[in-house]
């Protein structure tokens, strides 16, 4: 997939996770971080996950997840303040590269669905069943609501029917970003690969190439009488 750059503002929610990778180390360790805001269009506000030591002058590359693009670009550290929690102070870039992930129509839709999570991410793990609704999918991934947090990088099984249909989907995924709306959840997953999966993936996107025709915006549709 091609990169676009561009020069752009960016949106992102605050407690975005981030990788931290130094320049000079192309194809070396990438640690994690989360962005937590930034100073108009000067600086950036990150912490540092883990033991990555970072000095002011260090120049990074920093890639994150936004919405169906993955978003890269160069900074450099201007500040880094380590008490209670360890800040770091970044350029704010002029120039971001983006690589749109989308492969497939996504379309709108209401459909229960149970979740299998695992509580937690350490190796002891409570096994969660999660009953939720799937508001959007596509043949890579889906958005699904609950009452119930799911942690990012959580790797998480749906079963569920498409409407119409009575064969039972059961697939892997990984929850990508979770946003709470007051008491509800909404949690990006995305689809995994491999063995006997890849039938499933395709016969949903056969499914949704089928019935993405008759998706329209709400607002262009006659209004009920």
């Amino acid at each position: 997939m091609a990169a676009n750059k561009t020069q752009t503002r960016f949106d992102f929610d605050c407690t975005t996770p981030v990788q931290i990778q130094r320049k000079e180390e192309d194809g070396g360790a990438r640690h994690i971080g989360r962005l937590m805001g930034n100073v108009g269009n000067r600086y950036l506000i990150l912490q540092a996950l883990g033991d990555l030591e970072l000095v002011p002058g260090d120049k990074v590359i920093l890639r994150m997840l936004l919405g169906n693009a993955v978003v890269g670009f160069e900074t450099v550290i201007r500040d880094v303040m380590d008490r209670t929690v360890k800040l770091i102070l970044a350029d704010y870039p002029q120039f971001v590269e983006t690589i749109n992930l989308r492969k497939s129509d996504r379309i709108k839709v209401f459909i229960p669905t149970d979740v299998r999570a695992s509580a937690g991410l350490s190796e002891e793990k409570d096994l969660l069943l999660v009953r939720a609704m799937i508001l959007n999918i596509s043949s890579g991934g889906c958005c699904f609501s609950s009452k119930t947090s799911i942690e990012v990088q959580q790797d998480v099984n749906l079963s569920f029917s498409l409407p119409g249909e009575t064969h039972v989907y059961n697939l892997n995924a990984i929850v990508m970003q979770t946003k709470a709306v007051e008491e509800i959840f909404a949690q990006r997953v995305k689809f995994g690969d491999g063995g006997k999966k890849l039938v499933h993936m395709g016969e949903l996107g056969k499914w949704i190439d089928e019935n993405a025709t008759f998706a329209i915006d709400s607002l262009a549709a006659p209004q009920p009488i």
